[in-house]
Order: C-alpha cells, then sequence, then structure tokens
C-alpha cells in the first residue's frame, strides 16, 4: 500500500469532519484555488480511500461501547459504585434503587437468568422409572 502524505491524512481526517472534498482540501493546506480539484484527485486515489476507510472504522469503533464495557458499567451501577445525577431530596433514594435494580435485570438478562432456558451449573439426569415395563 502507499503511504501517504500528512497532508492527504490531513485531508482524509477534515473530509470526515466536513465531508467535502473543496473544504477538506482547504483545511489540510492545498491551495484554495485548486482545493475542488485536488479533492476530486485525492477521493479518486485508492490509497486515500483505503485509509478513509481505516479512519472511518477507527473513529466508529472508538464511539461505540464493546460488551465488556457495557457489563462493567452496568456492574458497577448494580453494586452501587455508580449512582445517578439526583443525589438529594427524596427521590435520590428511590432512584439509586431503581437504578441498581435495572442494572441487575438487564445483567440477568444477558446471562439469561430469568428464561426457561437458562444455563444450569450441573447436568440435570432425568431418570424413567417404568421404562422396562412399556410395550414396543
Amino acid at each position: 500500500m502507499t503511504r501517504l502524505t500528512e497532508k492527504q491524512k490531513r485531508f482524509i481526517d477534515a473530509y470526515l469532519e466536513c465531508g467535502n472534498g473543496s473544504e477538506a482540501a482547504r483545511r489540510a493546506g492545498y491551495s484554495p484555488r485548486t482545493a475542488n480539484e485536488q479533492g476530486s484527485q485525492l477521493l479518486a486515489k485508492l490509497s486515500v480511500l483505503d485509509y478513509f476507510k481505516d479512519r472511518k472504522k477507527e473513529i466508529s469503533d472508538s464511539r461505540i461501547a464493546k460488551v465488556e464495557e457495557i457489563m462493567q458499567f452496568l456492574t458497577s451501577v448494580m453494586r452501587g459504585e455508580v449512582v445517578s445525577e439526583i443525589t438529594e431530596g427524596k427521590d435520590a433514594e428511590k432512584v439509586k434503587k431503581t437504578d441498581r435494580l435495572k442494572a441487575a435485570e438487564l445483567l440477568g438478562k444477558r446471562y439469561r437468568l430469568f428464561s426457561e432456558n437458562a444455563p444450569t451449573e450441573q447436568p440435570v439426569t432425568i431418570i424413567f422409572s417404568g421404562a422396562d415395563q412399556l410395550e414396543d
């Protein structure tokens, strides 16, 4: 893959912000007079497009919470380590309990603790009595 110049990288970062090739070229330091043409040419280069896709994915990945992060947050709320911003007045304790219960509920759903198909800790042995008396 062709390595990009710092100016080309700045162009992609600016393009991700504004979505306009001409404006991104100006922000990246290209001449205002040729910004439209430069923007079009840069967006036509495969190496620039590859960098664009990589940066877009990187930005998207950093904004989306991962499963582990969500589980840690819900656990800390359930344990009372994180509380809502309402900390004064008669509703403060109610909000804390509600938040904790909701977090526990979401964790329970995640681990399928509330369904009939909930996983069990130990294998279950089923014994049929009178099986030897059944007719074929």
